[in-house]
């Protein structure tokens, strides 16, 4: 998360992330402080596979960087996966964490 911290440092108050639905965005510094507040739990958690059902809106984004800040490696999905797929991924992969 070099990244999202040097750009926070650099340009806290401008656009890090928009969503085009609702109009809602994101600075910088918001987006660090989302992403720290959902790690901190996940970081309690040894480094672990992590099921996150990704939309393109920010809350799925924030799930997505938080995991990784994390430490955990991620197993993106679509949002409205099929019941039966979900179970096989689940049954094969076995994530310790769904967010």
């Amino acid at each position: 998360m070099a990244f999202i911290v040097s750009s926070s440092a650099q340009h806290k108050d401008q656009a890090a992330l928009i969503d085009d639905a609702s109009e809602f965005w994101l600075s910088y510094a918001e987006l660090q402080d989302k992403i720290t507040l959902v790690a901190k739990p996940l970081s309690a958690f040894s480094r672990s596979l992590v099921l996150v059902p990704g939309a393109n809106d920010i809350p799925s984004v924030v799930a997505y960087l938080a995991s990784v800040e994390a430490g955990h490696a991620v197993m993106l999905v679509e949002p409205d996966i099929a019941a039966e797929r979900l179970d096989i991924l689940l049954n094969a992969y076995r994530p310790e964490l769904i967010v």
